[in-house]
């Protein structure tokens, strides 16, 4: 053994070890020198091993120091394990990964390690300029170890331990994931761990100078927050008297900072949870941004735990939300609308009281002032039971100024389009096992509109009931000559699957009143159908404005437009008298061109594509559109054309395109 401290001997070992080494591997292992000092003290510097093309790894240094006479005791006490330059990359020696990496320095002091009773204690832990690359290559994944393995009891103490600069990264392939974490600074001060007793406890804990970014998909990043790249910077965390012991549980979070890459900024996030024997609390978490701020505290029982439908669980939210974090969440959206967007604070409170057998929302209220105040409420029975579960849930809106909403349109609120102020909305749900019902009143002034439907998720059988009665749109479109609208609609069915051949619905709406400038509409009438994937309809329209009868039929299983249109129509205009007199004068050719007029009325059963009914609509008369005003245009362009001949051939053009088609349309005019 002394010969082992003997240097020309260890390089004789040295030699003969590594040459023997390579030989084994294949590799190319070479180490410049290998020091064993008395008593226990080995330094190691200059390894590397290399598979060309790659070198696998390569340290500068390693160095042991170990007391010898506490070994004889059954006892362990290191006065250093240190590294020193480290640089590893795994090539392909793994299936399904690749681990590259480099370590600046490690260093490791532990007195105390009892190898009889299994206890350790490490003094001192300390790694700096280390970052490690992770790349799955594939999805190939290790079957699972079913061996029993011998349990572990040591208990561990950790006095200190320090990080300085260190980063992890990690790249999936398959779903194009990234995740990377670095830590500028972190501290662990009197960490426990007693495997035995599953008893972890941690004094303080303390990390400045981080970053951390998620990103998943080859999209590029939205404005505004994203959750699939998420990317945080500056984060500081300040923990201590951490505990974990069975029920017993304790965390008090002293400081929490950081910003993320949308603008969001975290200046504060503070508070404490805890657990004994019998309950669970969050007395206070306090979480604050430049701009906003939220409350939160939650009570319940362990009992709620082992049994959801005993026990209680009370919790309280209070937030206040500036604009500026709200548009965070609205990367999306119009720049328009972010800039009407009042700048006031979204207020909401919430308050819930139970359990999985009876649930209470007992307060819920969210505010925007001067905009809108929404109050709600409810109770929720057999919560976790879709069969037997029951509940109300109601809520009241009142309105003041929600013009910023136009601007979603993309334009700034110009007064073309308003929403009214002062209206009242309320809406209730009800849930009685698998079905769902849901009513909905809004009340604009002297006008309102009902709304009712009901959902069996079991049977997919639904019902919806529309009522619009004395609705003065003219309040809501202040720039258009639009008044007061009545209507009332009903549709019912089963299926919610509209492709499938064992669906079916009816719709039957009825326009009772429409009020345009000097028009009064009326006496509109919409019945549908579907059944076997074949949708039908009959629109009727019986009135001084239009009167009209359109039957239509379409099969959604068909990606080609196979279809039946028949249409009888007739149209009432009031028209002016100079063109009264013009349509009179020239009422033979109006004969000519009356299929202008027809909005492609088939009679025949003939297949359409959207590349024969493209044709007729652009070759029957160019730039004619089914309104009325434009045909009216063309009409006199047309009439005022001097060459005869020219009207006949587009007459026979119109004729051509439209065979085997029969066009039907009669005018009169008031």
């Amino acid at each position: 053994m002394v010969l082992l401290y003997v240097p020309p001997v260890q390089n004789l070992l040295r030699r003969e070890v590594t040459a023997y080494a390579s030989k084994a591997t294949g590799m190319q292992i070479q180490v410049e020198r290998i020091d064993l000092r008395f008593p226990l003290n080995l330094l190691v510097r200059g390894v590397e091993v290399i598979q060309q093309p790659d070198t696998l790894l390569s340290l500068e240094s390693l160095n042991v120091r170990v007391q010898a006479w506490p070994l004889i005791k059954g006892k362990v006490e290191v006065d250093e394990v240190s590294l020193s330059r480290v640089a590893v990359n795994s090539a392909n020696l793994m299936e399904g990964m690749k681990i590259k990496g480099v370590l600046g320095r490690f260093f490791l002091q532990s007195h105390g390690v009892d190898l009889s009773n299994e206890i350790a204690i490490i003094n001192q832990a300390e790694l700096s300029d280390t970052h490690v690359q992770l790349l799955m290559n594939d999805t190939t994944t290790t079957p699972k170890d079913t061996t029993a393995s011998a349990p572990v009891n040591w208990k561990v103490d950790l006095h200190q331990l320090k990080l300085k600069n260190v980063s992890f990264s990690m790249q999936l392939p398959v779903d194009s994931m990234r995740m990377a974490a670095h830590i500028g600074e972190a501290a662990i001060d009197d960490a426990q761990a007693d495997l035995k007793n599953q008893f972890y406890g941690l004094k303080k804990f303390l990390l400045s100078g981080t970053s951390a970014s998620y990103d998943t998909g080859t999209a590029q990043p939205i404005e505004g927050f994203d959750a699939s790249h998420i990317a945080v910077r500056d984060v500081r965390i300040a923990l201590d008297s951490l505990l974990y012991k069975g029920r017993d549980m304790n965390a008090v979070i002293r400081e929490f900072t950081m910003n993320e890459r949308s603008g969001l900024s975290v200046v504060s996030l503070t508070g404490r949870a805890y657990s004994n024997d019998s309950i669970i609390s969050v007395p206070g978490l306090k979480l604050k941004t430049p701009h906003s701020e939220i409350d939160l505290s939650a009570h319940t029982y362990w009992e709620l735990v082992n049994i959801p439908t005993t026990g209680r669980l009370s919790a309280n939210l209070n937030a206040y939300i500036g604009k500026e974090d709200v548009m965070l969440f609205a990367g999306g959206l119009p720049d328009s609308f972010k800039e009407a967007y009042p700048f006031r604070p979204l207020v909401i409170r919430a308050g819930t009281d139970g359990n999985l057998k009876q649930m209470q929302i007992s307060r819920f209220t969210v505010d925007l002032p001067g905009a809108f105040a929404l109050e709600g409420g409810g109770m929720i029975e057999n919560l976790a039971d879709s069969l037997t579960r029951t509940g109300t849930i109601g809520l009241k809106m009142t309105t003041q100024n929600l013009n910023f909403l136009t601007a979603l349109s993309g334009e700034a609120p110009n007064g073309t389009i308003v929403v009214p102020d002062s209206m009242n909305l309320v809406a209730k749900v009800d849930i009685k096992g698998p079905e769902y019902k849901a009513g909905l009143r809004l009340k604009e002034g002297k006008g309102a509109m009902d709304v009712n439907a009901a959902l069996n998720t079991s049977t997919e059988v639904y019902k919806a009931d529309l009522k619009i009665d004395n609705l003065q749109l003219h309040n809501f479109l202040p720039k258009d000559s639009i008044y007061e609208l009545s209507l009332s609609a009903a549709a019912n069915g089963r299926g919610l699957d509209v492709m499938s051949y064992h669906s079916f619905a009816k719709l039957n709406l009825s326009l009772d009143q429409l009020h345009y400038a000097r028009y009064q509409l009326s006496n509109v009438h919409l019945t549908g159908a579907l059944k076997g994937a074949l949708v039908t309809a009959n629109l009727t329209s019986d009135n001084a404005l239009l009167k009209m009868t359109t039957d239509a039929e379409y099969n959604l299983a068909h990606r080609v437009l196979n279809s039946l249109f028949l249409l009888s129509l007739t149209l009432c205009c009031n028209i002016p008298t100079r063109r009264r007199d013009f349509i009179n004068a020239h009422k033979p050719y109006l004969n000519h061109i009356r299929d202008a007029l027809a909005p492609y009325l088939l009679h025949s059963q003939v297949p359409l594509t959207e590349e024969s009914t493209a044709l007729i609509r652009s070759k029957c008369i160019p730039g004619v559109t089914e309104t009325g005003h434009n045909t009216m245009k063309k009409i006199k362009e047309l009439t005022t054309q001097n060459d005869a001949n020219e009207r006949k051939n587009h007459r026979k053009r119109v004729e051509e395109i439209y065979f085997p088609y029969i066009c039907a349309v009669t005018e009169t005019s008031n």
